[in-house]
């Protein structure tokens, strides 16, 4: 008897405990793209046989291939092993892309199952509220610093953080508050509908020292019948001027009854401020004649159009580089692409001009789209059935007038975009930005399930503006665990520690109310090997030595930023033929130090970036040599005010600190300034107490550091 079971339990154990699996279990795979790998694990050695789609090759060492192009027919490919101990079988499925996938990653560090709202970030500052209690960090969740109570309703997911000029402003779905020192909140206003991710910014005047704050409605199947609105609230040391609609669009259903109402939209998807110009972009949305993008230069008076008339223009999304705009098309159609336009347009013509003009005289082109505008009932449109705003395709023999008017919806002479990608498959969301490890901007964006062009998975994919004006685009996260195809990971913001969290909304493996902490990871898209860089200690504990290996590149730029805050300016003196250098520590903060890296026929690409640790400056002030050839300092001391100013001698180009310590060491001011584009630096030091001080002037190497009395 007592055999027999044994013998039937070691069946049991070899049928069913011995496995074999597949990873991963799905899989994005670039047409014409880098290979990917499928990991067999099999258990006791347990024997298998493997199959797999003809449309993709898989080589003996289980790499995986598309090697034609990319057809929207054949997105379905598929790797199967089957035990043949006992016939079970694990598949891997994977989605063959246009775009370029397995090269960077989002890592999911870990899930947080309970509920943290990230509100936003100001420089290296995060606004949390958790358990109805809101906090600040400068770093991560563990280093949360209490400010007050504030509740959130376990239904809200749309919020935003502004610190202003003015005070702090949060907005809780319809409900704006405001506080002077971010720990006791009033409610301030409440709009007629809610906000998403990017539906809250303020600009600020300062020859005027006005401050502006601006929001506007965005609305949800069911509740989006009302006419949708920008908001605006000036604040002024004079003057307050208290909420008010400055643009007002018509409502989906005043348009369904009269077409010639314009402009005319579902609701507002977005309103940002562009920080190289102070210009504000609003985007629409969702009928072809409601998806627009306005842009205003007057903060919000007076409202100018870019484009409209289809759904390349029914945007949620618009970011901004030094170079360009960029947006992306919130549309369940594909395919859905990312487009930008070159400042230098704006340059060249003081404004931005509208891609779709109102024609009223002239012909129509036959390969063009129009909106009807102005019609009467002889017009060989209204013949054939169509009235106001009505989009059509144009006529060579129709005659333009101003009883017959039209808005020109894709004629190439007026269209000045560039197509910067194509994502053909779901619908693209809201967005973040964050740096990478080579100190670099790349823009998050989303991407939900609308549109099922492939599959229905989520992903996040990444966007990055080189050096060189070209843009490299890569997914970085997906999954397969979708409830619907609203599923997506909502991005949030970035720690001071680098970690990127998403609210992972309408899954199936994640909390509803939780989210994921994760790292970026980016590959550059290149064939060019540009390196890692290393720090070194020398013999002096305050010099370091920066060294780049395994570098290809024919030459380099070296350059520095303050800590987190990655505005990265060229170093003073660097030999750019060389592949080190020597960085003196600063004793104000701590410095990041990178390189680009340069070489023939190939993009600029930064190295990862390092961080230079700051020292006490008083401990070596007996040490230094003060250089008095370089710079001038002056203290002007009388009854009202006291000023420091220094005065650069020799050519001292980069951005330099300027920092003054107390005989404890102190720090009692520091500042940057950049003495090649203004070789006299003035401030006022009226806050500094009579004493004996240090002042230090430092970038790459120290330049003074000397004693001051006042």
């Amino acid at each position: 008897m007592r055999t027999g079971v044994f013998i039937l339990a070691f069946s049991l154990i070899s049928l069913y405990l011995f496995s074999v699996s597949i990873s991963p279990k799905f899989a994005s795979l670039t047409a014409k793209g880098p290979a990917i790998s499928i990991t067999v694990i099999s258990d006791n050695n347990e024997p298998f046989d493997l199959t797999f789609s003809s449309n993709i090759i898989v080589t003996a060492d289980s790499t995986v291939s598309y090697p034609s192009d990319f057809n929207l027919k054949d997105t379905k490919a598929w790797v199967a092993i089957r035990n043949l101990n006992n016939n079970k079988t694990d598949t891997c499925y994977i989605s063959v892309v246009p775009w370029v996938a397995n090269l960077s990653e989002l890592k999911i560090l870990k899930k947080i199952d309970e509920r943290y709202a990230v509100l936003g970030k100001t420089e290296d500052t995060l606004l949390v509220v958790y358990k109805n209690k809101l906090y600040k960090t400068g770093e991560d969740f563990k280093s949360l610093i209490y400010l007050s109570d504030f509740e959130l309703k376990s239904t809200d997911y749309y919020w935003g953080f502004l610190r202003t000029p003015a005070g702090s402003f949060i907005r809780n779905e319809k409900d704006i508050y405001y506080s002077s020192d971010e720990k006791k909140w009033s409610l301030d206003y409440t709009t007629k509908g809610r906000g998403v991710r990017n539906s809250f910014t303020y600009t600020f005047d300062s020859i005027s020292q006005t401050t502006h704050i601006f929001t506007h409605d965005y609305s949800v199947t069911g509740q989006d019948t009302f006419p949708h609105s920008v908001y605006r609230k000036s604040v002024s040391p004079e003057t307050i001027t208290h909420w008010e609609k400055i643009f007002t669009f018509y409502s989906k259903d005043q348009w369904a009854v009269d077409k010639s109402l314009f402009p005319s939209c579902r609701h507002i998807h977005t309103i940002v401020n562009d920080p190289y110009t102070g210009h504000l972009w609003i985007g629409t949305g969702d009928y072809n004649q409601h998806s627009h993008i306005f842009y205003s230069d007057d903060n919000g008076t007076t409202w100018n159009h870019v484009g409209m008339g289809s759904q390349e223009w029914r945007v949620l999304s618009i970011w901004f580089t030094d170079k360009y705009v960029y947006w992306s098309m919130d549309t369940y159609v594909p395919p859905q692409k990312i487009y930008r336009v070159s400042r230098e347009i704006y340059s060249k013509n003081g404004y931005w001009p509208d891609m779709t003009p109102k024609l009223t005289e002239g012909t129509l082109k036959s390969n063009v789209k129009y909106l009807i505008a102005a019609i009467t009932e002889s017009n060989y449109y209204y013949k054939l059935g169509y009235r106001l705003g009505d989009i059509v395709l144009g006529n060579k023999n129709v005659v333009v007038s101003d009883s017959n008017t039209f808005y020109s919806l894709n004629d190439f002479v007026y269209d000045y975009r560039e197509l910067v990608a194509n994502l053909p498959n779901n619908a693209l969301w809201a967005y973040a930005i964050a740096n990478d490890q080579r100190g670099d901007a790349v823009t998050l964006l989303s991407s939900n399930g609308e549109g099922q062009a492939i599959d229905n998975r989520p992903r996040v994919f990444g966007i990055k503006e080189l050096i060189d004006g070209s843009v490299d685009v890569q997914e970085l996260l997906s999954t397969n665990n979708a409830k619907s195809v609203y599923s997506q990971f909502y991005p949030f913001e970035q720690d001071g520690l680098g970690n990127m969290y998403f609210q992972t909304l309408y899954m199936n493996t994640y909390t509803a109310q939780g989210m994921i902490q994760t790292q970026l990871n980016w590959n550059a898209n290149s064939k060019f090997k540009s390196g890692v860089l290393e720090v070194d200690e020398t013999e002096d504990v305050d010099i370091l030595l920066l060294t780049l290996r395994d570098c290809e590149a024919d030459s380099v730029v070296w350059q520095m930023s303050p800590e987190r805050k990655m505005k990265w300016s060229n170093v003073v003196d660097a030999d750019g033929k060389t592949g080190t250098l020597r960085v003196a520590r600063d004793s104000v903060r701590n410095f990041l130090y990178r390189c680009i890296a340069y070489k023939k026929n190939f993009s600029p690409l930064a190295l990862n970036y390092v961080k230079i640790e700051k020292i006490d400056i008083l401990s070596n002030y007996k040490n230094q040599k003060r250089k008095t050839e370089e710079f001038k300092v002056s203290l002007v001391i009388n009854e009202n005010q006291k000023r420091l100013m220094i005065r650069s001698i020799d050519t001292i180009s980069g951005l330099l600190s300027v920092s003054l310590c107390d005989i404890s060491g102190k720090i009692v001011f520091a500042d940057l300034h950049n003495f090649i584009e203004n070789s006299i630096y003035i401030t006022n030091v009226n806050h500094i107490q009579h004493g004996i001080y240090v002042l230090k002037i430092c970038g790459v190497k120290n330049y003074l550091v000397t004693k001051l009395i006042f």
